[in-house]
C-alpha cells in the first residue's frame, strides 16, 4: 500500500474508531425530550437522534471551501455515528450506522441540520479532521 491511501485508511480509521478530540457539543435528555428541542427549533424537517456522535471536519483549501458554500450552501463538515436512537423517517433502525451528509446549518448546542434532515446530537463525542479523499471513499 503507497503512502497516500495509508494515510487515507488511517484517517478513516480514527472517523470509525471514534478517534478525535472530546467535545461536548451533544445535549443531555431523553430521546422524547430531544425530538420535541429538535421540532421546535425547525419545525418542520425531520428529526434524527444519534449518540456516540463523531464531528468530522473535512479539511480544504480556502478556495473549495468557498465554492462548496457558494454552490452548494453548505460547509464541509458531517456526522457520523454507529449509533441511531431514533429516525422520525425511518430510514435507520435503532443502533444503525449513518454518515450524514454536508452541514447546511449549525445550531447550538446540538442541532446539526443538512438539507433534509435535523440531526440532534446526544451526549458527548468527539471531533476531528479528515482529508476529502476519505470521505469520497466513505461508502456504507
Amino acid at each position: 500500500m503507497d503512502e497516500q491511501n495509508l494515510r487515507l485508511l488511517e484517517q478513516f480509521m480514527r472517523v470509525v474508531n471514534g478517534d478525535g478530540d472530546p467535545s461536548d457539543l451533544g445535549c443531555h435528555g431523553t430521546v422524547g425530550e430531544l425530538l420535541v428541542r429538535g421540532h421546535e427549533i425547525f419545525p418542520d424537517v425531520p428529526v434524527c437522534v444519534i449518540s456516540d456522535w463523531v464531528w468530522v471536519d473535512i479539511s480544504m483549501s480556502e478556495e473549495m471551501t468557498a465554492r462548496l458554500r457558494s454552490v452548494g450552501n453548505v460547509e464541509p463538515a458531517l456526522l457520523y455515528s454507529e449509533s441511531v436512537q431514533f429516525d422520525e423517517k425511518g430510514r435507520f433502525g435503532n443502533g444503525s450506522v449513518v454518515r450524514t451528509s454536508l452541514l447546511a446549518q449549525f445550531k447550538a448546542p446540538c442541532f446539526f441540520r443538512t438539507r433534509n434532515t435535523l440531526y440532534v446530537m446526544q451526549g458527548r463525542g468527539v471531533r476531528l479532521s479528515v482529508e476529502p479523499d476519505v470521505i469520497v471513499n466513505m461508502v456504507f
